[in-house]
């Protein structure tokens, strides 16, 4: 009867490597969180929605545990997002927050090369 023996070599450097810049994603996760605000800063500014620069001034973001929390620290963004019956729409925050998928990927392939 004969028998096969099949062995298996597996090179797990490049895992290594990622596993030892894993503890770079809290500083990841500031840059990006930093690039989207001025992003956002800048689409307040873009669509005409600046009259005392309260709003754009209060635009941060918060680290978290899994993630970063965007916000603003006025009553009336949400206004100029989606608009009023008065007024029209003025996205400034969730256009950010779309390329932030794009920002996101650009970091972790960084970090995976």
């Amino acid at each position: 009867m004969s028998s096969w023996t099949y062995t298996a070599t597996v090179n797990i450097d490049k895992l290594m490597q990622i596993a030892g810049r894993l503890n770079t994603i809290p500083a990841m996760l500031d840059d990006i969180g930093e690039q989207t605000v001025t992003t956002i800063k800048q689409n307040i500014t873009n669509v005409g929605a600046v009259d005392t620069g309260e709003m754009r001034n209060s635009i941060a973001f918060k680290p978290i545990q899994d993630g970063i929390i965007l916000h603003d620290n006025v009553t009336y963004g949400i206004y100029n997002e989606f608009g009023t019956y008065k007024m029209a729409a003025r996205p400034f925050f969730i256009p950010a927050v779309d390329k932030l998928g794009e920002i996101i990927e650009q970091k972790f392939t960084e970090l995976i090369r």
